[in-house]
């Protein structure tokens, strides 16, 4: 089984970048995505509006925008489909370019979504994807245990890597908030989804969960162990008699039991 999860994770995020021309092709034309490919590939950047699994986002080509986008609106989420939509709260905790909120807004269109990003310049391009989307509010902080303020850092491994633990060089000073701060600033006592992808944040975030787990319905986290040592050990103390399942590309996915 181990083996199999392992053989699964190193042929993901290839098949994702076959995928992203593919994709591409099929949704945006061939011009567009011979374009966008090129540019990928002597990392030129330059802004780019696509259409890709009904959505028309902006992406940057030269970063990881494409492929993530190539992710989160196609299969990523998969596991979430046909589920009934509660009308409840989602915290989308790294935002991101907006891909992740935008499929979870048109997955659960009665649910609230608070998406969460840091970075300032990825954060705009967030607000451009979302906007006229009604159920979705942008907030420009990082998710963490405790609130208060921290270093932004630019971990070397473009702009979806921003990270509060890896060491680097800080390039802002971000506000921080806590999963129970944005429940109570929401009007909820239970949260329907949370997604967790913070580049290492999450071992003090699910170590200091005794709060709100037991009130998340869904966790989806992507643990970044090689960031934060002993982040795969916290997912596992704080979703103790949960539903847990490992998902592809290093997510996990916990349920609460019924």
């Amino acid at each position: 089984m181990r083996l199999g999860r392992t053989l699964a994770d190193l042929s993901y995020w290839p098949r994702i970048y076959a995928r992203g021309f593919f994709e591409l092709w099929r949704d945006s034309g061939p011009a567009l995505a011979v374009l966008v490919t090129a540019a990928n590939l002597v990392g030129h950047r330059r802004a780019a509006w696509i259409r890709l699994h009904g959505f028309t986002i902006e992406i940057r080509t030269g970063s990881p925008d494409l492929m993530v986008a190539v992710d989160s609106l196609g299969d990523e989420f998969r596991v979430l489909e046909g589920r009934p939509d509660p009308g409840g709260l989602i915290i989308d905790a790294g935002g991101y370019i907006g891909t992740a909120a935008l499929k979870f807004a048109a997955l659960f269109p009665d649910s609230k979504i608070v998406t969460l990003e840091p970075s300032r310049q990825n954060r705009a391009l967030l607000r451009r994807n979302v906007e006229g989307v009604a159920n979705i509010t942008v907030v420009g902080a990082a998710l963490a245990a405790d609130e208060g303020e921290a270093l932004l850092r630019d971990a070397g491994s473009g702009e979806w890597g921003f990270s509060m633990v890896a060491a680097g060089d800080a390039i802002d000073t971000v506000p921080t908030v806590t999963v129970e701060a944005l429940m109570a600033g929401a009007g909820r006592d239970a949260l329907f989804l949370l997604k967790l992808d913070v580049e290492g944040a999450e071992r003090e975030i699910l170590a200091a969960s005794d709060g709100w787990m037991g009130r998340t319905e869904i966790v989806i986290a992507e643990l970044h162990e090689a960031l934060a040592p002993g982040a795969t050990a916290a997912f596992a103390t704080a979703t103790t008699g949960r539903i847990n399942t490992y998902l592809p590309g290093e997510k996990v996915m916990s349920m609460r039991a019924p």
